[in-house]
């Protein structure tokens, strides 16, 4: 009776596990959407206290050279090649703009984030600071998401839905990102 007892309660543990994995993901997508929105209000409330956008590599010149994508602390994530992530003239730590606070924006009053954070999977965020200025272009902030390797283009129009195609490029929003257009 006792050995039975032991079978029945291992099989209720074994089919109630996956059921816990999955609620343990949503969970942590959740949080990674929370930490998007969290870095989109960061972005506009830079924005509308230095009047720039943070994406110089030297804030004082208009004319220098931009960061084209913002990181936060976490492992890097494996991306396509035009995610710009090994050139570090483009690439750039969110915690100098928005915690630590870059002495070339003049009036800024961060800190815009209390720390650098990592996603729930303990990879990088990414914003793509690339099309910032252009208004016909999207900016993505973005997860790469459970399997830590990013997969929508820096440029789609389109993502986290695998579906969606835009006529004009052809792009299609591929794997487990969980992203927020910003513009």
């Amino acid at each position: 009776m006792l050995i039975v007892g032991a079978v029945v309660l291992c099989l209720c543990a074994s089919s109630l596990t996956p059921l816990m994995a999955a609620e343990k993901e949503d969970a942590m997508i959740a949080k990674a959407k929370v930490d998007l929105k969290n870095l989109q209000t960061a972005l506009d409330k830079f924005r509308a206290d230095t009047g720039s956008w943070p994406n110089r590599v030297d804030g004082s010149n208009p004319a220098t050279a931009t960061a084209e994508v913002l990181f936060s602390e976490g492992n890097i994530v494996a991306s396509p090649a035009n995610w710009p992530v090994d050139n570090s003239l483009v690439y750039k730590q969110i915690r100098g703009y928005f915690v630590d606070g870059d002495r070339n924006y003049r009036k800024w009053k961060g800190p815009y984030i209390a720390k650098d954070i990592a996603d729930p999977w303990g990879n990088t965020y990414l914003i793509g600071m690339k099309n910032i200025e252009k208004s016909n272009l999207p900016v993505w902030i973005i997860s790469a998401g459970p399997d830590g390797a990013l997969q929508t283009p820096i440029d789609s129009p389109v993502c986290m839905d695998g579906k969606s195609i835009d006529p004009a490029t052809g792009l299609v929003a591929a794997g487990d990102d969980i992203c927020l257009k910003f513009k």
